[in-house]
């Protein structure tokens, strides 16, 4: 049977918009490594896109003081592309120091993930890894920003399709 032609609007298709809205991630850890010796570790979360051998700092977090459970109150807000994977690494530090210089801190351990995989999560929650070991649980939740507000219209057409009744009889 031959396949009928694509239907083609008049004046030519338009370019599909791309599908992108903004999402903001909360992020808090559990039973963090401690790194200091006299006080416990002071958190910083850093979100990273990875792409290739490549990162890029997205956002970050505030600095929580004498903490190995922190719950970050500032979020990160990122853009979500639909259907197109973006793969990220959040990475928790020990800042000492009043400045917000990750290279000074201690690095407590990273975790990685999608922002699929979030965005599909409740509470997506996954252990940090130190140097191959997991030290801790970091949990990320997702909240779109904004609304998509953009609408799509469609035009359907059949071609000899099989006539039938309401209930899927043949007429």
């Amino acid at each position: 049977m031959q396949q009928p032609p694509p239907y083609v609007p008049a004046g030519g298709a338009p370019p599909p918009a791309a599908m992108v809205t903004k999402v903001e991630l909360s992020v808090s850890c559990e039973g963090l490594r401690d790194a200091d010796v006299f006080s416990k570790s002071d958190p910083i979360c850093v979100l990273f896109s990875l792409d290739g051998n490549r990162k890029h700092e997205i956002g970050r977090t505030e600095r929580i003081d004498d903490t190995l459970n922190p719950k970050f109150q500032k979020q990160i807000v990122i853009d979500y592309h639909f259907e197109e994977v973006q793969k990220l690494e959040f990475a928790v530090f020990d800042i000492d120091e009043n400045t917000n210089n990750i290279n000074q801190g201690d690095f407590l351990g990273k975790m990685e993930c999608t922002l699929g995989q979030i965005v599909s999560a409740s509470n997506f929650k996954k252990p940090l890894d130190y140097n191959g070991k997991a030290y801790g649980t970091i949990s990320v939740q997702c909240q779109e920003q904004g609304g998509l507000q953009k609408s799509v219209n469609m035009t359907l057409r059949g071609v000899k399709l099989d006539k039938k009744d309401w209930f899927g009889k043949f007429i």
